[in-house]
């Protein structure tokens, strides 16, 4: 919750609005890394557990506006370390 929060006050600030009194996030799923093992994310997670990693953008919506914000996957050797598919 307290992310969701700190994004679209983020995304409000450099609109130069005061944030509204409703907004809403939403997640939109552009790819899937499969079976990337835990401990590559997590320290001291058990080596054999593997999960799918979700790549989003978000969609903000509130004050009349609609923002897409994404915080990029840009680099080559990125695309070479995470299979994405989706």
């Amino acid at each position: 919750m307290l992310k969701r929060f700190m994004l679209a006050a983020f995304a409000f600030a450099l609109m130069g609005m005061d944030a509204p009194v409703e907004y809403s996030i939403e997640a939109i799923r552009y790819g899937i890394s499969p079976g990337v093992p835990v401990s590559a994310l997590v320290v001291g997670a058990p080596k054999d557990e593997k999960v799918d990693v979700d790549f989003v953008v978000w969609l903000i919506r509130g004050g009349g506006r609609n923002i897409l914000f994404d915080s990029g996957f840009h680099r080559e050797r990125w695309f070479k370390q995470w299979a994405i598919t989706d």
